[in-house]
This record gives structure tokens, C-alpha cells and sequence, in this order.
């Protein structure tokens, strides 16, 4: 459960935040630094070799649970150089600063953020003052908090045009307190992401509008 929603994630951080994929052909645009990628470098490749493990202790099957040996191997002695000679290439400016504070299979605790995110909330909804105050309580890194008299629960990454409303800003929000609150707001972006953007597609093709990048 705990890598399906870390694997899955990832892949989502990808495309949401990168405008990339994991794969080759198709390279991030972005260096992507928040989500699982503010606890961890390599969450697809970990969440792989955890899965091999898993696989082979419950049918019974040494080989295949040592296939998760293999795939380290091949990762950090072929797979590592590649990818960070690649990152640097690509990100000079951010990823060394990221690779020297984010390791690359040992989640963190508590998330490195490069840049705090804009949480606003209605300070009238007693929902919203309620979370602002949890967040503040578990002493959340990363977060600016804009009270506002009106309006949905928003956040937004800097440098970033797009917003998350109502539960996915919560979901994003809940991120920045450790890494157990991170997969419970992984798991609720999985779900509510793909919603509001089908949602998103039917209201604006019945309108004749673009979709905008709101989440």
C-alpha cells in the first residue's frame, strides 16, 4: 500500500509540477522538489526494489525477492551516474542544492523545502482556521499563510502559475509536516487531481473554454 501510493505519487509530482514523465524521452521541464520529492530522490526506483522484496517473501521465492538487490546495483552503479550527470546538466542552478540536503533512498522525516508555498484561507470558515492552526501546531515548514475574508482553501507552489483548491490544497498543505502526513496527502492527490481535472474537461468543453490550471 505505502509504495503503490509513494510510486504513484511520484509519477503524478511528474507531471503535475515537472510537466515531464519518468520517461527518457519525455524529460521533466521542471525539477521537482515537492511531494514525495521533499522527502525523497528516488521514491519510483525504492518503491520498485521494496516491491520485488515484498513479492518474493510471500510466494516463498528467494530469487525473486534478490531481484531487489540486482536492480540496486544496477541503479547506483549504472542508472545514478546517468541521472544526476543528467540533472546537472539540465537543473545546474537547483539540483545541487537539492542532492546535498534529499537522500537518495532514505526518506527524510521532515520535508526540505527550497521556497515557502502560499497556503490561503478564509479566516470566517471555522474549517480553514481550524487547519491553519493544526499546520501551525505541527510546526509545518515551507508554509506562508495568507488569511483572506472569502474564498476556497488555495495553495501554490512559488514560481508556479497553478493553484490547488479545497481538499488537494489541503492534501499539499498536510505535506509539509512530516513524512507520515505526506503519504496520507499523496494518497488524496492521487484520488482528487485526476477528479477536478475530468471535472475541469466536461464544464469547459460544454462552455467552449481551455482547461486552466487550477486544480
Amino acid at each position: 500500500g505505502v509504495c503503490f501510493i509513494m510510486g504513484l505519487s511520484a509519477v503524478q509530482m511528474f507531471v503535475v509540477h515537472g510537466e515531464g514523465t519518468p520517461i527518457p524521452l519525455d524529460n521533466t521541464k521542471r525539477l521537482v522538489r515537492t511531494g514525495i520529492y521533499a522527502y525523497l530522490v528516488n521514491p519510483m526506483q525504492l518503491c520498485s526494489a521494496l516491491a520485488w522484496v515484498v513479492t518474493g517473501f510471500i510466494i516463498g521465492n528467494i530469487w525473486v525477492a534478490s531481484s531487489a538487490l540486482m536492480a540496486w546495483v544496477f541503479v547506483v552503479g549504472m542508472v545514478r551516474w546517468h541521472h544526476r550527470h543528467d540533472l546537472m546538466v539540465r537543473f545546474p542552478e537547483g539540483w545541487p542544492e537539492y542532492r546535498a540536503n534529499v537522500s537518495e533512498w532514505r526518506p527524510r522525516w521532515r520535508p526540505w523545502i527550497a521556497a515557502p508555498a502560499n497556503l490561503t484561507f478564509n479566516q470566517n470558515n471555522k474549517s480553514h482556521g481550524k487547519l491553519a492552526a493544526f499546520l501551525k501546531s505541527q510546526d509545518a515548514l515551507g508554509l506562508e499563510y495568507i488569511a483572506v475574508d472569502s474564498g476556497k482553501l488555495s495553495y501554490q507552489e512559488p514560481a508556479e502559475s497553478q493553484k490547488f483548491l479545497g481538499l488537494s490544497a489541503f492534501a499539499k498543505a498536510i505535506n509539509h509536516i512530516n513524512f507520515f502526513w505526506c503519504l496520507v496527502g499523496a494518497g488524496i492527490l492521487i484520488l482528487t487531481l485526476p477528479t477536478a481535472y475530468l471535472i475541469q474537461i466536461r464544464t469547459h468543453l460544454r462552455e467552449g473554454r481551455h482547461v486552466e490550471t487550477t486544480r
